[in-house]
């Protein structure tokens, strides 16, 4: 599926969405505040109105691009977490079959991919 702006967001939002399952409840709460469908909203608001989808399904361009930066954020946060574990899962497995594991703990860093734009882990220089 191609994406623009406002079906990224919706795969993620909408309660049939191929990506709804991507996001945690509390992560889903934080992209929907971003949206402008009845305005500027406090999350009190939102729980009151008990997280009302038209706020989403109504919102601005505007407000589809700023829930989809929250939205990118979230999965870049996401995608960097999967890589330190990954790493880590790796460094563990080296350590507990007596290898030499290729890169030490405290050596990892997060670095910008800018052509990807996804957080990405790589040792620091020596």
């Amino acid at each position: 599926m191609k994406y623009n702006t406002r079906t990224f967001v919706l795969s993620h939002m909408a309660r049939d969405g191929e990506n709804r399952d991507k996001l945690s409840l509390r992560e889903w709460c934080a992209v929907y505040l971003n949206g402008d469908g009845f305005g500027k909203i406090t999350d009190e608001y939102a729980s009151e109105h008990c997280y009302d989808w038209s706020h989403v399904r109504d919102s601005s361009l505007e407000g589809f691009k700023s829930m989809a930066a929250m939205l990118l954020g979230i999965l870049r946060h996401k995608h960097a977490i999967a890589q330190v574990t990954k790493l880590i899962g790796e460094f563990d497995s080296a350590v507990a079959e007596g290898r030499e594991p290729t890169v030490r703990r405290a050596e990892w860093i997060i670095i910008s991919d800018d052509e990807h734009g996804m957080a990405l882990l790589s040792p620091m220089d020596e």
